[in-house]
Order: structure tokens, then sequence, then C-alpha cells
């Protein structure tokens, strides 16, 4: 057959015998300069613009006549406390509190109940969690989780007061 001669030039050479024999050259990354943040006035300008329609709603509960000759002397904890309160047809203060009229107390539907409250307490604990310390990934895998709990405890805790509903219409 034939011969092959290949000639390399005398840079190749060079070229090959360093790299072959010394260490390679240093690899120095370059990252992305970070992205430009607003002023700080601005963002507090945004923080209060969506603060505000809380505060209004303060400020426009506190503006209520509260005729309680106890309320005087707290007067700025019920201003904090103000939004807690309502007035009922006969002007009296009374206390907002959680409706557990058809919560069940006294059968196993307590525990699905339960575990459908006790979901939803955790949907909102895992939020502000996320806001802290998870990323998006992270939470919408223990939000899955929680979900699927919720839907299970939530079906069979409505299944019931679906039931006392039939139940008074029947009587």
């Amino acid at each position: 057959m034939g011969t092959v001669n290949i000639q390399f030039g005398k840079f190749q050479k060079e070229l090959l015998a360093e790299v072959a024999s010394g260490p390679l050259p240093e690899i120095v990354h370059q990252f992305r300069a970070p992205d430009k943040r607003p002023p700080a006035v601005v963002s507090f300008a945004f923080t209060a613009l969506v603060l505000a329609p809380f505060l209004f709603f303060l400020v426009g509960v506190s503006i209520l006549q509260l005729n309680c000759r106890k309320c005087n002397t707290y007067s700025p904890l019920l201003f904090l406390l103000s939004p807690l309160f309502i007035y009922n047809k006969t002007k009296k203060l009374v206390f907002v509190g959680a409706n557990v009229s058809n919560f069940p107390f006294n059968s196993t539907a307590f525990f699905f109940a339960a575990g459908f409250q006790g979901c939803i307490g955790s949907i909102f604990a895992l939020f502000f969690i996320y806001w802290l310390r998870l990323n998006m990934v992270q939470t919408l895998c223990y939000l899955l989780a929680l979900a699927l709990a919720a839907i299970f405890f939530g079906q069979y805790a409505l299944r019931y007061v679906a039931s006392l509903r039939s139940h008074k219409k029947v009587d």
C-alpha cells in the first residue's frame, strides 16, 4: 500500500508538548452582574401602597363610636384590636370569633374535621416558611403532599356537614 507523512508545524508541536507535560491553564469564571434594584424610596412607597387598605380599615373601625365604659382605659390597645370587634344589633361591642356550631366534637367526623383544619393551617404555615427560606420547587413538593391530605380530610369533613344539612331539611 502507501505511506502517509503528516508534518506538524512548529507551533503545534510546542502546544502539544506544553499541554502534555504541564498543568492546564486556570479557568476564571465571570458571573453576570446582579440586576439593579430600585431606590429605597420606591420600595417604601409600594410597601405603603400595599399596606394602605389595611391601615384605612384599622382607622375606619377605630372611628366608630365605641360606647363602652371599660374601653376608655384601654384605648390604645382597643385601636390595635379594633378589627376583631363588631357591633351587634343592640349596639354592644362583641368579639368576633370562630363559628364552631357545626364542628363535630363527639364522632369520628372530628378526626376528619380537625385534620382538614390542620391541613389548611399547615398550608398557611408553608407559605410563611416559603417566604423565609424555601424555594419554589421545595414549596410545591410540600404543597402537593399537604393538598392531597387536605382533599382527603376535606372530602369527609364536608360530607359530614352535608349530612347535617340534609337531616335538618328532612326534620
